[in-house]
C-alpha cells in the first residue's frame, strides 16, 4: 500500500499572515486521511497557531524556516538575501523528495523563482507554465469539474510557438488527470477567430497543434459565431474548452475580463481576494518533474 502524500505548505508569505495557511492544513488533516501536511515556516508561529485549532498531530509536521518573502519584495533580491525563506525551504523539500507537491499563498514570483531553482523541467518542455483555474458554464470530465484551466498566466511574458504547443499538451494532461476528461479540448488564446490572425508565433502555434495527433484541437464547435476551441478570443473564456493556451503576457490582458465575469455570475464576495496583486495565488507550476500530484 502506497504511503501518505506529503504536501509542503509554505505558510508564512502570504496577504494574511500564517493563519489561514495553518487552519486550512489542520482542516485537511481532519479531513484526508492519505495527506501529511508539512508546514513551513516560523515553527513558534506556526505552534501558536495551531494550540488554537482543531487539527490531526499524526497527520502534520512542522519544517522550521527562519525567514520569508513579503508580498512587496522584488523576488530574485529577496530570494538571495534570504536563503533560509520559507518558499525557498519548502522547494528544496519537494526537490530532495521530502514531499511530493508545494502549496503557497505568497509572492508568486518568489514561489515560481524558488521552484524554477530546484526543480528539473520534464524532458521535451523548456520552460515551466504557471497556471490557473476558473469556472466555466459547462462542466467537463468523469469528475464534473466545473473549472477550466488557463496557462500561461505570468511566468513566461512571451512565448515561442513551441513553448504555446507545450504549454496545450501540459494543459490537457492536467485535465486527464484532475478532472479525469479524457478527451478535454484545447484553445489558443489570440485576438481574434481567424487562424492567420495574431502574432507570428500564435499563428505557427495553430498550425502545429492542428498536425498533432491525439490532442482535440480545431474541434469546430461554434458560439455566436465564434470558433470557441480552435481561437478563443476573451467572449468565449466561459464556455466549453477546458484548457486555454497563451503566454503570460496575454493572459494577464484578460484577467480584468474574468474577474469581471465573475463578479456578474457569482457576486463580489467570490472575487474579492483575486485583486491584480492577488489572483495568481491558486496556480499551479506546471512542466516540472518536481511535484507528483
Amino acid at each position: 500500500m502506497a504511503g501518505p502524500i506529503t504536501i509542503a505548505f509554505d505558510v508564512m508569505g502570504s496577504d494574511f499572515g500564517p493563519a489561514e495557511l495553518v487552519a486550512g492544513a489542520a482542516g485537511l488533516s481532519l479531513e484526508a486521511p492519505q495527506i501529511h501536511a508539512l508546514l513551513v515556516g516560523d515553527r513558534d508561529v506556526i505552534a501558536e497557531n495551531l494550540r488554537e485549532i482543531r487539527h490531526s498531530g499524526e497527520r502534520i509536521s512542522v519544517h522550521h524556516a527562519g525567514s520569508f518573502v513579503t508580498m512587496d519584495e522584488k523576488p530574485a533580491e529577496a530570494l538571495k538575501r534570504k536563503p533560509d525563506a520559507s518558499i525557498s525551504v519548502a522547494a528544496q523539500l519537494v526537490a530532495e523528495g521530502e514531499a511530493d507537491a508545494l502549496v503557497t499563498a505568497g509572492n508568486t514570483g518568489a514561489g515560481i523563482l524558488a521552484c524554477a531553482h530546484r526543480f528539473k523541467l520534464i524532458p521535451g518542455i523548456r520552460r515551466a507554465a504557471l497556471a490557473a483555474v476558473y469556472p466555466t458554464r459547462r462542466l467537463h470530465g468523469e469528475k464534473e469539474d466545473p473549472f477550466s484551466l488557463i496557462l500561461d498566466v505570468g511566468a513566461t511574458v512571451e512565448a515561442s510557438a513551441d513553448d504555446l504547443v507545450a504549454f496545450a499538451v501540459m494543459g490537457a494532461s492536467y485535465a486527464k488527470i484532475i478532472s479525469r476528461n479524457p478527451n478535454p479540448t484545447v484553445a489558443l488564446l489570440s485576438n481574434g477567430t481567424e487562424p492567420l490572425k495574431g502574432p507570428a508565433r500564435v499563428v505557427e502555434a495553430h498550425r502545429k497543434l492542428k498536425e498533432m495527433p491525439g490532442l482535440r484541437f480545431g474541434h469546430s464547435q461554434r458560439h455566436r459565431g465564434c470558433d470557441c476551441v480552435r481561437w478563443l478570443r476573451g467572449k468565449c473564456l466561459f464556455e466549453d474548452a477546458r484548457g486555454r493556451a497563451g503566454d503570460g503576457d496575454r493572459a494577464r490582458r484578460i484577467r480584468p475580463q474574468i474577474q469581471a465575469a465573475l463578479a456578474r455570475r457569482f457576486g463580489d464576495a467570490l472575487v474579492g481576494h483575486s485583486t491584480p496583486q492577488g489572483s495568481h495565488r491558486l496556480a499551479t507550476v506546471w512542466g516540472c518533474s518536481g511535484s507528483r500530484l
